[in-house]
């Protein structure tokens, strides 16, 4: 009973989350992304016969990503971080809760089809790690997830920060690549932000 309680207690924490303007950042809006995508590939490897499903996962994902930009709200602070870039902050809404519970769902979809179905004890307790990862981010550095649950999220997470940073010049200005210390007039950004540059609302 215990459990269920704080489990309730660690959704309805995680939604309202995304009802309060928090400030854009790289690492939940690139970072984490990418290792989630990195770490698919790398579950992957010790599963070749199920790469296939990828093709499913992804789009799956992206789509999940996109719906869940139908309902930001992006506030200008006026503040620039300590590399100069201006900061904004996001105000997530429903949809990117909705779209946080689709994410789960469809993992847990996915098993049943590749793995068989889960109890409902197995079930709750995914989707406590699931609260936990949210509200700790550093957890996910340490959760041996499934493939297609790396793959649903690091997909529908790359979605959702694209889409706000080429449809919100301020957001993409938050997320733009900063030239490190040192670097000076030297610095180069990557040949993925001078793609995002090109697609971007600054494009000519």
């Amino acid at each position: 009973m215990l459990f269920l309680v704080v489990l309730v207690i660690g959704v309805l924490y995680v939604v309202s989350e995304s009802f309060g303007y928090k400030p854009a950042s790289r690492l939940a809006q690139v970072g984490i992304p990418t290792y989630s995508l990195v770490m698919a590939v790398v579950t992957l490897v010790h599963d070749p016969a199920q790469w296939p499903w990828v093709f499913l996962a992804v789009p799956v994902g992206m789509a999940i990503g996109w719906f869940q930009t139908t309902h930001v709200r992006v506030r200008r602070t006026g503040d620039r971080d300590r590399r100069g870039r201006r900061t904004v902050e996001v105000r997530r809404g429903w949809s990117y809760a909705l779209g946080w519970l689709l994410v789960f769902v469809c993992g847990v979809a996915f098993h049943a089809a590749l793995d068989g179905v889960l109890p409902w004890d197995e079930v709750l307790d995914d989707l406590a790690s699931d609260v936990a990862r949210d509200i700790f981010s550093f957890l996910l550095l340490t959760s041996g997830l499934s493939w297609y649950v790396w793959a649903l999220s690091g997909s529908a997470g790359y979605t959702y920060a694209l889409v706000l940073r080429l449809t919100d010049p301020a957001v993409a200005e938050a997320l733009h690549e900063a030239p490190r210390p040192g670097h000076g007039e030297g610095w180069r950004p990557s040949p993925l932000q001078r793609l995002l540059d090109r697609l971007g609302p600054h494009a000519s």
